[in-house]
């Protein structure tokens, strides 16, 4: 199920990793289940037999580590969503969140945030959006620059 984000909802480098992991662990299990069905269909005493068995346990070895890697992320985005009070799916994370959209979204936060009552609930709940846009304007600039 895919539902829209709404625009208040911008993820954290935590969230966007854990959206890419989970992405690049679904094609990981779809490459390994056509390899694994690939050596099903290749004879035993076929030359290429052994070498598809190695190919099918290195793949394994390696979604078994993107399995620990995410479990980890999953554990710091849970912490997060509970200690914040919100709440969202994998589905609903943006991949890739533009660092001009970061940076609107921060704007408009500070905006709001201006006007609101300080130390009401809606100022402490502005500024918890604050901090993440700007942790996520850092974390995505950074990258951007990194990828350059």
């Amino acid at each position: 199920m895919t539902s829209a984000t709404p625009d208040h909802v911008t993820p954290d480098a935590a969230q966007s990793d854990l959206r890419a992991i989970s992405d690049s662990f679904l094609a990981q299990i779809e490459r390994l289940t056509a390899l694994e069905e690939q050596k099903r269909e290749t004879p035993v005493d076929d030359p290429a037999f052994p070498r598809l068995a190695q190919e099918v346990e290195e793949m394994t070895r390696a979604l078994l580590a993107r399995a620990t890697s995410q479990n980890v992320v999953a554990r710091e985005v849970h912490a997060d969503a509970v200690s914040d009070g919100g709440t969202t799916t994998i589905e609903e994370i943006p991949a890739g969140t533009p660092v001009a959209r970061i940076l609107a979204l921060w704007r408009e936060v500070e905006r709001e945030l201006a006007d609101a009552e300080p130390g009401s609930p809606r100022a402490r709940e502005l500024e918890r959006r604050s901090a993440a846009y700007r942790t996520a304007y850092q974390r995505a600039y950074e990258s951007a620059r990194a990828a350059e």
